[in-house]
């Protein structure tokens, strides 16, 4: 199954170390499940953060208690992010279809 990358730079606000990058989630839009890639101190991790988008949460925590804390609050936004993108490609690809 093919992915889909989806920018969240500048859609979400930044913490003192810990930068947003984007969302990988599979092209079936079926899985409530994603993958979140961020930057920590300008680098990215090799692992990103599991989020569900139907608990709202994510699945993964960072061992900085401060980081994980920023991350948490970002949730309800990630999930607005990624449901505005699955309603456009949704339609995108209805309208190809049609």
């Amino acid at each position: 199954a093919s992915t889909i990358k989806i920018d969240l730079t500048g859609k979400l606000p930044a913490g003192k170390s810990i930068q947003f990058d984007h969302v990988e989630m599979l092209e079936s839009h079926r899985s409530p499940l994603v993958l979140i890639r961020y930057k920590t101190n300008g680098i990215m991790p090799r692992y990103g953060l599991r989020f569900d988008l139907d608990k709202r949460a994510f699945l993964d925590h960072l061992e900085d208690v401060g980081q994980d804390a920023f991350v948490g609050e970002s949730a309800p936004r990630i999930v607005e992010i990624v449901g505005s993108e699955r309603q456009r490609l949704s339609q995108t690809h209805w309208r190809h279809d049609g």
